[in-house]
């Protein structure tokens, strides 16, 4: 492979010439740059979406840790997500004293309760579920 020449005009321009075999890679690695770059985003687009969807959750290490050591699982993403037990009862259609139950262990909650409270988080349900 030749060497790159660099010639410099008199207005002070710098200009590169190059073998056409290194032009060439050069263009080749631009493309697969490009590619992967394509494919990154449309990795995070459909990962974004999911999120967004509540069928996959992004979480703090430390609320993980709050629910390894013992913290339910809906009291620990409730408190991330910044909601009150008040304003997530409200959004999954039940009292606040209920989910208190659950979040206490004194109840469980039937399946259609923990949907609309996963929803309201924006959580998987098996996320939340013991």
């Amino acid at each position: 492979m030749g060497k790159p020449q660099v010639f410099r005009t008199d207005a002070g321009e710098e200009y590169v010439f190059l073998p056409r075999t290194e032009y060439d890679r050069l263009l080749k690695l631009d493309a697969e740059d490009k590619a992967e770059e394509e494919w990154a985003k449309r990795v995070f687009a459909e990962t974004q979406a999911k999120l967004d969807r509540g069928e996959e959750i992004f979480l703090p290490d430390e609320t993980w840790t709050e629910i390894e050591t013992g913290t339910h699982p809906i009291e620990a993403i409730r408190r991330y997500r910044g909601l009150t037990q008040t304003a997530l009862a409200a959004a999954a259609g039940i009292t606040q004293g209920f989910l208190s139950e659950i979040e206490n262990r004194k109840k469980t909650g039937d399946v259609s309760v923990l949907k609309r409270i996963a929803a309201a988080l924006k959580a998987p349900l098996d996320v939340i579920v013991e």
